[in-house]
């Protein structure tokens, strides 16, 4: 592969130079002990790529060098939560998610001795505000506004339903006027209720 490096500012990193051997954003000096380092990864979302540390140091000293551990990939989100600490069971149902949005779950066990494994693979959900299939405009009930919608954003350029699976009203896709007639009938000839997918 035709792999190139990138040297990566952290939070411990600097372009200080003493002995030569600073490639850019390197680590020197001593720490006594383990230090946090953080490396912002955010320009690499969503790419595939391979993590190194090297170690550079001058030819008149060589001592113990420097140790890397615990080395992992962290999202930041804008809010976390943790939804419960004593889940019993292998499942859990949420309900009433405020807002369509997506959401990222990890989970963890933790043993009668009360260890904690490590937390699972983050799986993420969108989730979608509840909505009634037929109601076009988003206002309460089905009625003719919703016809009138739907005609307009098929064929005048309006704003599409919210969400648009809500224009679905025959349950086959794409939206278009057999939506509308299908509404029309259910309104006006006791037809079928809307049935969107």
């Amino acid at each position: 592969d035709n792999v190139s490096w990138t040297n990566i500012a952290g939070n411990i990193t600097t372009d200080e130079n003493p002995n030569g051997n600073n490639q850019g954003n390197g680590i020197t000096g001593e720490s006594d002990g383990w230090v946090e380092a953080q490396f912002d990864m955010s320009d690499y979302a969503g790419q595939s790529l391979y993590i190194s540390f090297k170690y550079d140091t001058d030819a008149a000293i060589q001592e113990e060098g420097f140790y890397v551990d615990d080395v992992e990939l962290i999202t930041i989100f804008g809010s976390e939560t943790v939804v419960s600490s004593a889940i019993a069971d292998t499942f859990y149902t949420f309900i009433d998610k405020p807002e369509e949005t997506d959401f990222f779950y990890k989970v963890r066990g933790q043993d009668a001795d009360g260890q904690w494994s490590l937390y699972s693979v983050m799986l993420g959900t969108h989730t979608r505000v509840g909505y009634t299939c037929g109601d076009v405009d988003g206002v309460e009930g089905i009625n003719i506004l919703d016809v009138v919608f739907l005609i307009n954003s098929i064929y005048k350029g309006g704003p599409e339903p919210d969400p648009p699976v809500a224009g679905n009203a025959d349950g086959i896709a794409p939206i278009n006027i057999l939506d509308v007639v299908y509404l029309i009938n259910y309104i006006y000839k006791d037809g079928p209720d809307p049935a969107c997918l």
